[in-house]
């Protein structure tokens, strides 16, 4: 009997000839992000502390 063939088997051309990242390449960030992402989560919290701090300051009077 004939095989059914999916319609698009744009996947399966893409998982054979083009690879699939493993999970140990994608957990890590490089370098370079790290730094980045802990910059802005840096300042981030720094300016909600600095808010807070003007917020105090400017209803305690």
């Amino acid at each position: 009997m004939n095989e059914k063939k999916p319609f698009d088997d744009g996947n399966e051309f893409v998982q054979k000839h083009l690879g699939v990242p493993s999970e140990e390449k994608v957990k890590h960030l490089p370098l370079p992000l790290k730094v980045i992402k802990y910059c802005v989560i840096g300042l981030i919290f720094f300016s909600i502390i600095t808010m807070l701090v003007a917020y105090i300051i400017n209803f305690s009077n």
